[in-house]
């Protein structure tokens, strides 16, 4: 029987499917799954940094420095089970419930700058994050009622760019920025990288 640090033989292609290169049951699941190289980005040798009983095993660390996983994780990162996910995302169900009120995506609250500042469970929303992002966003939450849209643009400049467009193009470009709401300091909506947005839907259609 080969020694363990003989496991990996950096000589030699990495076959992904012989689970003794891995030092975890969760790095064998994702290096079979996913095809571990055994080489990074620039193609360079990873070299396994597991020790003790996992010396000369890749531990998940080392899977993740491979092109082929990062692609796998990246096309698979919205088919886990919504429980486990929820359970990720929020510190509590608390938290949840609170969130549910906000009516919007996970996505959503983190592209109008909402935090996720839980330690016990990490990189979670907490409570105080969703108080935090009502207390900065409130109006945006508010469904927009009762806002004048004129005022929401971050400059006359930017305005202009949408009210320059024909009627079709306008109501495009309109209905784009409705349902995507920038966050700046002015608490005003939509600046530059939103007007550019929506001009290119428009070209969209």
């Amino acid at each position: 029987m080969a020694s363990l640090t003989e496991v990996v033989d950096l000589g030699k292609v990495v076959d992904s499917n012989d689970p003794d290169i891995y030092g975890s049951g969760k790095a064998i699941i994702l290096g079979i799954k996913a095809g571990f190289t055994g080489r990074d980005s620039e193609d360079n040798i990873i070299k396994p940094s597991g020790s003790g009983k996992n010396k000369g095993k890749f531990l998940l660390g080392d899977l993740k420095k491979c092109p082929a996983v990062q692609e796998w994780i990246k096309n698979n990162e919205d088919n886990n089970n919504n429980e486990v996910k929820e359970k990720k995302d929020f510190s509590g169900e608390k938290a949840k419930e609170a969130f549910d009120k906000l009516g919007m995506t996970v996505e959503e609250y983190e592209q109008k700058g909402g935090k996720r500042s839980g330690k016990r469970t990490a990189n979670s929303i907490t409570c105080k994050d969703i108080k935090e992002f009502l207390k900065d966003n409130g109006d945006v939450v508010d469904n927009n009622n009762n806002v004048d849209e004129d005022k929401m643009f971050t400059t006359k400049k930017m305005k202009a760019k949408i009210d320059e467009l024909g009627p079709r193009s306008k109501g495009i470009a309109m209905e784009y920025l409705r349902n995507n709401h920038g966050v700046y300091k002015s608490k005003k909506w939509w600046g530059k990288k939103e007007i550019e947005a929506a001009i290119k839907e428009i070209n969209k259609q």
